[in-house]
């Protein structure tokens, strides 16, 4: 038996960020789906219990699409610009996680 891995992120909006609208090449739709299964594990554990998986709200899946798009050409590409670009997102998507749930109070 596979493990079924939920996907988050929007794959046809990362078709239009990386310019491949409609593409039928196996590398480059391999290389989407497994950012997105990346991007949307990696959402699913920093945003653990802070989102509904059956109702998703359209900033979770913006910001697990942009992540899937950082990791897609970090992949593609492995320079170093790519992955600063894929750390910063996923630091925006920390940043994402404090702004929304963490009491105003205790935010430092």
């Amino acid at each position: 038996m596979s493990v079924v891995i939920p996907l988050y992120a929007d794959d046809e909006r990362i078709e239009e960020d990386i310019a491949e609208v409609g593409t039928v090449d196996d590398i480059i739709l391999e290389k989407i789906k497994r950012a997105n299964e990346d991007a949307s594990m990696a959402m699913e554990a920093l945003f653990l219990n802070n989102f509904d998986p059956d109702n998703l709200e359209s900033w979770f899946v913006a910001i697990t699409t942009e992540y899937a798009t950082a990791l897609f050409w970090k992949k593609s590409t492995g320079t170093d610009q790519a992955k600063l670009q894929a750390e910063g997102v996923y630091q925006k998507a920390k940043e994402i996680l404090i702004q929304r749930f963490q009491p105003v109070g205790s935010r430092a």
